[in-house]
């Protein structure tokens, strides 16, 4: 698998990849690592969110999946992780780090394409870095899918964030705070899309 940098700017990067690796929807299996619980579909039902298993554990997991699967959304969630990690580094530094993983694609098909993705990663970029959040890096990847819903070729953009903190209070809250920023500006690109659509409705 390769990847290449199409852009970068203060705490972000947005990626490439060339190798399909996830699917909508996936089956829930059990891993080495822990258990795969599998696609949840949220879509037009944000209440249900807590069907996720890491929704239920993270504030900052549910608001995000809550706004990408607002009723009239043009988006849906495609999968989700978050975990601690131990980092080491010089003395005084942040020493844990929240890692996170959401995926998402637009519910029309159609619109699943690396240059649709890459202007959403960069909408949410520009959201991101004005001001940029210190202690935080996130990777914005655009990602062929194996498979949306049966069809081929269509593609997802994954937001990889981390958020460094001393002590596992300071990085959650670290990511508390980019994760509102993120669905802040995802419920700013629905708003825009309600009113083009109702815009095309009326004939405007």
């Amino acid at each position: 698998m390769s990847e290449r940098t199409l852009s970068t700017g203060p705490g972000y990067r947005i990626i490439g990849l060339d190798q399909a690796l996830g699917a909508v929807p996936y089956p829930a299996e059990t891993r080495a690592d822990g258990n795969n619980f599998g696609y949840v579909d949220l879509i037009d039902h944000p209440e249900r969110v807590n069907l996720v298993m890491e929704a239920r554990e993270w504030s900052g997991i549910a608001r995000l999946l809550k706004a990408l699967n607002a009723v009239g959304s043009p988006f849906l969630s495609t999968a989700s992780a978050c975990e601690f990690v131990h980092v080491t580094g010089s003395p005084g530094e942040p020493e844990i780090v929240v890692a996170a993983y959401v995926g998402i694609a637009f519910r029309s098909p159609a619109m699943n394409q690396p240059d649709r993705h890459q202007r959403l990663a960069e909408a949410l970029a520009l959201r991101l870095s004005k001001p940029p959040q210190p202690f935080v890096s996130i990777d914005l990847v655009v990602a062929p899918l194996t498979h949306f819903f049966g069809l081929r070729g269509c593609f997802e953009l994954e937001m990889r964030i981390q958020a460094w903190g001393h002590g596992k209070d300071d990085a959650q809250v670290c990511f508390d705070a980019v994760a509102t920023r993120i669905a802040t500006g995802i419920q700013d690109i629905n708003a825009g899309f309600s009113r083009m659509q109702i815009k095309s409705r009326s004939g405007g």
